[in-house]
């Protein structure tokens, strides 16, 4: 026998496709040991399998160059778009918030930067139908596991099951996202996505483009076999048509609905009704027979039946304070004008002070996750409800107020190429069963772009868009192969750019010096995880009965760039002891202090322009001055800092939060 050859190609193409998928396991993934272990354990889950996948496909394409990315103007825009950030990021307030946001919320530049890589990776290893119905596949068969944990959770609350339970939202179901609005925006992509396979499955394997050339070829071969198909090629059904599968669509679909009805999420509800729209009005206009041109009509008038009936029960019902009208948290929450008016009331409260907020600084903004920073100095004072929101729940005003017009103008221009490309497939694809698939991709995205302007990007929510990015990213390859060059100007770019030499191998210098660079982007982004990972267990330990000051302080040594958390709970909780400390042990008082004082001078350096750091710094030393007369000024200080900062959020008005407090943001 002969020995079979090692394949290096073939086994770092292999180890590429299985990180992929187990990067696909996110939303299943909580870290119970962490202060916040939803968004750490996703977040750090997925950057850890991203660099290790990152690394290993840099490798595959310097050595092999079929295997590098794809031309896409949807990726070029993507990368200008990461650009901008990095730029806003750099002249914005504070660089370590806007690059690595906080242990509570896990996002910022670098965060983008690796779901950005996870994009490039996907759309250049996975390529073919075959290949992309698999993934997806893995992709649903998550969402069916999220999806039966949801229900599980609503029906048998007492049921323990292997995540931490968030109690705030009840009775909507956070389950493993750890919050509602996020958990409906992962399972409106899930369930657009199961409905668009089982569509797919209905669907007879057609001409592949709507190219002239290829549709007068395949014609000129079908009449070779009689003017149709041959019978054996009609009568095998593919893979997709298996009834296993279709039962395995039915079901995901059927259970990430329920999972969604049970989040509440508005916005949620709103964008799968928007990429229900999407889907039909893109069959009603480009439906290449007429039935499913009537079953696009149907749909919208079925969404407008739906909006209509909405509307009336909404009239009909009665005030606030009654019993409620549905057990079902959407339902309840969907047919109520109070609930309705009390959120869009507090959005457009957040909405108005971030595009103030924008008006101070429109070119480059105030940078990523610096909108709790830009947003304090206009938030209106009607009542006790408006109240700071690290976020705009809203993506649009959120990139304004934080890139400015620059990162506003490369959002908008990703969103709107996302969309030209949709139009392209639903247009151009005369395989029904691909069109199929690239129509309910672009349903999700739809349906994303409209939740997002009342949410929030999370792990879920960058892992589908990402996934789906690069899926169209090969829709637009496909697309691009077997478009016809119309006009003598595109006749003569197209001869040019075939013209234009390209090299086959990279030299071995630029190869090795490209290898190195991605070896060290994956080993900074490998020691920044584990470093994360030990501040994040710190402070859980220090609110879980561990020595609370020794745990803070090994949080905030852990990791610089996200050191203003813990330091802002090491003030909250010095601040509320701070009386009893001084009467029953002056000694470790003074020590404290002078820790907190080190401690301040170091954040304020970081984020001088946090109205809560300088919150928690007022309310301390406004205690220490009570018996050391040298604070008051520096309480002062910081004091009317505080009231410039956020001129409607008074820090001796607020309560301080409980000891062994367990959040440093709003």
């Amino acid at each position: 026998m002969t020995a079979r050859r090692f394949d290096p190609e073939r086994v770092l193409l292999g180890t590429v496709r299985i990180g992929l998928a187990l990067i696909l396991l996110t939303p299943l993934v909580t870290a119970p040991w962490t202060l916040y272990p939803f968004s750490v354990g996703k977040a750090l889950w997925a950057r850890v399998l991203i660099a290790a996948v990152f690394t290993l496909w840099a490798a595959l394409a310097l050595m092999r160059p079929r295997w590098r990315p794809p031309r896409s103007a949807l990726l070029a825009v993507l990368g200008a778009g990461l650009a901008s950030a990095a730029l806003s990021a750099g002249f914005g307030v504070s660089p370590d918030q806007s690059f690595w946001s906080t242990y509570e919320r896990m996002q910022g530049v670098v965060n983008a930067a690796h779901w950005a890589a996870f994009a490039l990776v996907v759309a250049s290893v996975t390529r073919g139908e075959q290949e992309w119905t698999r993934l997806l596949n893995v992709n649903l068969g998550v969402g069916l596991a999220v999806s039966v944990l949801a229900i599980l959770r609503y029906s048998t609350p007492d049921l323990p099951l292997p995540m931490p339970r968030s109690e705030g939202y009840w009775p909507r179901i956070g389950a493993s996202a750890g919050n509602p609005i996020l958990l409906g925006a992962y399972l409106q992509a899930i369930a657009l996505l199961a409905i668009g396979f089982l569509v797919r499955s209905n669907c007879a394997p057609g001409l592949t483009a709507r190219a002239p050339g290829t549709v007068r070829s395949q014609k000129r071969a079908a009449s070779r076999h009689g003017g149709r198909r041959s019978g054996k090629a009609a009568a095998c059904p593919e893979p997709g048509d298996e009834m296993g599968l279709r039962l395995f669509w039915a079901a995901t679909a059927s259970c990430s609905l329920a999972g969604l009805s049970l989040t509440g999420s508005l916005g949620a509800f709103t964008g799968l009704a928007a990429g229900l729209g999407s889907a039909c009005a893109l069959y009603a206009l480009f439906g290449r027979v007429r039935r499913s041109r009537r079953l696009g009509l149907t749909g919208l008038g079925a969404l407008a039946a739906c909006a209509l009936a909405l509307a009336i029960i909404l009239a009909l019902r009665g005030p606030a304070g009654e019993a409620p009208a549905f057990d079902n948290p959407m339902l309840e929450r969907a047919t109520s004008a109070e609930r309705i008016g009390f959120t869009a009331g507090n959005r457009f409260r957040i909405w108005e002070s971030g595009m103030k907020a924008f008006t101070e600084r429109p070119l480059l903004g105030w940078g990523p996750e610096n909108y709790f920073v830009a947003s304090a100095r206009h938030i209106s004072p009607p009542d006790r409800r408006a109240r700071v929101q690290y976020h705009a729940h809203n993506l649009a005003v959120e990139e304004a107020a934080g890139k400015g017009a620059v990162g506003l103008a490369a959002w908008l221009a990703l969103w709107g190429l996302t969309g030209l490309v949709a139009l392209r497939a639903a247009w151009r694809l005369e395989d029904a069963r691909q069109r199929a698939l690239a129509v309910f991709a672009a349903a999700v995205l739809a349906g994303w772009f409209v939740q997002a302007q009342t949410a929030f990007y999370s792990a879920e929510s960058w892992l589908q868009h990402m996934l789906l990015l690069g899926f169209l990213v090969h829709i637009e390859a496909a697309l691009r192969v077997d478009a016809p060059a119309r006009g003598q100007l595109a006749v003569w770019l197209r001869r040019w750019w075939a013209s234009v030499p390209r090299p086959v191998r990279m030299p071995v210098g630029a190869r090795v010096a490209a290898g190195a660079v991605a070896f060290v982007l994956a080993g900074a982004s490998l020691a920044s995880s584990v470093a994360i990972h030990r501040g994040a267990a710190a402070m859980w330990r220090a609110d879980h009965g561990g020595p609370f000051i020794a745990e803070l302080e090994r949080a905030i040594g852990a990791f610089e760039p996200m050191a203003t958390g813990p330091r802002v709970v090491l003030f909250n909780n010095l601040a509320l002891n701070w009386e009893v400390l001084q009467r029953t042990d002056a000694e470790e008082a003074a020590r404290l202090l002078a820790l907190a004082d080190r401690h301040a001078e170091t954040a304020l350096a970081s984020q001088p322009e946090s109205w809560v750091l300088h919150h928690a710094l007022a309310r301390l030393y406004l205690k220490v001055a009570n018996t050391k007369r040298e604070y008051v000024a520096r309480a002062n200080r910081h004091l009317e800092r505080s009231r410039v900062l956020a001129p409607n959020l008074d820090p001796m008005e607020a309560p301080l939060p409980p000891a062994r407090a367990r959040s440093a943001a709003p």
